[in-house]
C-alpha cells in the first residue's frame, strides 16, 4: 500500500492486559475501513485459530 513509512511499531508487541485497542484516523473516508476491520475481527474471534493464538500467548478470551 506504500504506507510503511507512516506506521509506528509499538513495544511491547502484545499487551499483558485484557484491553486491546486499534484506532483509525478520524480523517474522512476511513469509516468503511474501520467497519470492515471490526466485522472481520469479530468473525476471526469466532475461529479456532483465534483460540489457538490466545492459548499460545497465555491470554484469556474476553
Amino acid at each position: 500500500m506504500g504506507i510503511a513509512d507512516q506506521v509506528a511499531v509499538l513495544h511491547p508487541y502484545i499487551s499483558q492486559g485484557r484491553s486491546h485497542y486499534i484506532a483509525f484516523s478520524k480523517k474522512k473516508g476511513h469509516e468503511a475501513l474501520a467497519k470492515l476491520f471490526s466485522d472481520t475481527m469479530a468473525a476471526f474471534k469466532q475461529t479456532p485459530q483465534y483460540s489457538e493464538l490466545l492459548l499460545k500467548y497465555g491470554l484469556e478470551a474476553e
